[in-house]
C-alpha cells in the first residue's frame, strides 16, 4: 500500500496509479488487543489493450483477538464509486461490454466480515503451524448501492518441517470462492467475477494474468466459483530468504454443477522469496503451464505483500 501521493506500480503487465492516498490503522486500541483503521483511495488500474478502471472511496475496518492471540476476527465497510472506461472494441456484444456502456459508474456499497484461524510460528518463511480463514462480504442489498451480491472466500494453509532444523519444509495450501447473487445471478458485475492467472489473491503460476476461466467469445471472462490447490517445497536459507519447488492448480467454474476437478489447470515450478526491509516480499517463480496451450514456461515477479 503506497503512501506517496503518487505512485505507480507495474506487475505483470497490469499498471496501476494510486493518488491521494491515506491510510491509517491503530494496531493496539484503548490497551487491548484490537486495531482501527481508515483509508480513502482515487486507485486507477490499466489492463492493457482490455480496459480502464479507477475506483474511488473509503474504508472502515476493525479487528480484534477472539479467545487467544491464534484467533483474529475483523470487520470491515468499504464505499465506492467504480467506473470502467475505454473498453476494447473486442468487447463489443459481450455482457461485460454491454454492461459499461450504459453507465458512466456505479456506487459500490460492502460490508465484510472475516474470523482467522493462525498458528505458524513465523508471518514470512514460517516452518509449522496453521493459517485457515473464512470471510464473507455483502455487496448492496440493505447496504445500498448499485450492485447487490455476496461472495465467500474460504483459505487452508499447512506447515510442516521435514527436518528438525526446519530447513525443508512442506505447504500445502487450498483456497475456493463463491459470488451470488442476492436475486439472481445478473446482479452480479462481470469486473467481480473470478478469473485466474499469475500471482496475486487469484494467482495461478504458469499462466498469464485473468487467462484461466469462463471464457465468452474467446474472452476470459471468469466464472462464479473458483479453486486453487497449491504445494510447495520449501528450502529456508535463514529467516529472510528461502527457495521454493511447487506444483499448482486450480480454476473457475460459471455455476456449482459444472465445478469438475478434472478441468484444473495445472502447473509445476521453481521459486526463491525474500524478505527485504522497506520493500516487502521480493519474489521470482519460473512457471511450467502444463495445460497452457500445450505447455509453455511463463515468468513471474512479486513486490510488495505476500500472496
Amino acid at each position: 500500500f503506497f503512501k506517496q501521493k503518487t505512485a505507480y506500480e507495474i506487475s505483470l503487465g497490469l499498471v496501476g496509479s494510486e493518488m491521494c492516498i491515506r491510510d491509517s490503522t491503530e494496531p493496539w486500541l484503548f490497551g487491548k488487543p484490537q486495531s482501527l483503521g481508515f483509508s480513502v483511495h482515487d486507485l486507477t488500474r490499466y489492463y492493457p489493450f482490455q480496459y480502464n478502471e479507477r475506483t474511488r472511496g473509503f474504508g472502515l475496518s476493525h479487528s480484534r483477538w477472539l479467545w487467544s492471540d491464534l484467533w483474529r476476527w475483523s470487520i470491515s465497510y468499504n464505499l465506492e464509486w467504480i467506473r470502467v472506461y475505454d473498453i476494447s472494441s473486442a468487447y463489443q456484444g459481450l455482457p461485460f461490454y454491454e454492461f459499461w456502456e450504459s453507465r458512466e459508474s456505479l456506487l459500490s456499497s460492502s460490508a465484510t466480515t472475516g474470523i482467522t484461524y493462525d498458528s505458524r510460528n513465523r508471518f514470512f518463511n514460517a516452518f509449522k503451524g496453521t493459517r485457515v480463514s473464512y470471510s464473507f462480504t455483502l455487496v448492496g442489498g440493505p447496504l445500498g448501492g448499485d450492485v447487490s451480491y455476496v461472495k465467500h472466500i474460504v483459505e487452508g494453509a499447512f506447515y510442516k518441517p521435514n527436518i528438525k532444523s526446519g530447513k525443508l519444509v512442506s505447504v500445502a495450501r487450498v483456497k475456493w470462492g463463491s459470488l451470488f447473487g442476492i436475486t439472481s445471478g445478473t446482479d452480479i458485475p462481470f469486473y467481480e467475477y473470478f478469473a485466474l492467472g499469475d500471482i496475486g489473491p487469484y494467482g495461478l503460476r504458469g499462466y498469464s494474468w485473468r487467462s484461466v476461466g469462463v471464457a465468452v467469445g474467446g474472452h476470459v471472462i471468469g466464472g462464479r466459483h473458483f479453486l486453487i490447490l497449491t504445494f510447495e517445497e520449501r528450502w529456508r536459507f535463514n529467516e529472510q530468504v528461502y527457495a521454493l519447488a511447487f506444483a499448482e492448480a486450480g480454476n473457475s467454474w460459471w455455476r456449482l454443477d459444472m465445478v469438475d476437478l478434472s478441468t484444473l489447470k495445472r502447473s509445476v515450478g521453481i521459486g526463491i522469496r525474500a524478505e527485504v526491509p522497506m520493500l516487502g516480499i521480493l519474489g521470482f517463480d519460473l512457471a511450467y503451464g502444463i495445460d497452457n496451450e500445450g505447455g509453455r514456461w511463463v515468468p513471474h515477479f512479486q513486490m510488495g505483500p505476500q500472496f
